[in-house]
């Protein structure tokens, strides 16, 4: 089969174009996934009585980052909004992505939602999540 492959490449030089552009597309399928990094990228610290976190979101303003506290889940989005080109030029090169993002994460414990704080300076947004207390166990007396 190699044999006639190459009698025919030989043959027909159009074939090989043919024949390199289906070995990149097979070979580009059957590359492991990499995806992409995240646009958005944290850390969380505790202390007794709250979480802390601090994200990393370069390229916005606080306006455009939404953050969602529902019991232990807190969910960090930006919308990452393509910069205006000045007329007539063109863009030649560009590796920052466009659109929205989001990361949620889950804590251990309740966070009350009315008490948390978030500031938003330098490309990073840092919150407060202090922890629900937890509800203690009272004490009945019978009579």
């Amino acid at each position: 089969m190699t044999t006639l492959l190459r009698r025919t490449e030989r043959c027909n030089p159009a074939f090989t174009g043919v024949q390199a552009g289906f070995d990149q597309a097979f070979a580009d399928l059957m590359r492991p996934y990499q995806a992409a990094p995240s646009a958005i990228r944290f850390d969380v610290s505790e202390d007794a009585a709250s979480y802390y976190v601090s994200a990393t979101i370069a390229g916005v303003t606080k306006e455009e980052i939404n953050v969602a506290v529902d019991g232990v889940e807190v969910t960090i989005g930006a919308d990452f909004k393509r910069p205006a080109v000045a007329e007539g030029a063109r863009v030649l090169h560009s590796e920052r992505a466009y659109g929205k993002a989001s990361r949620t994460f889950r804590v251990a414990t309740e966070i009350d939602e009315a008490k948390v704080e978030a500031k938003f300076a330098d490309g990073v947004l840092s919150l407060t999540l202090p922890k629900k207390e937890a509800v203690r166990a009272t004490k009945i007396n019978i009579s």
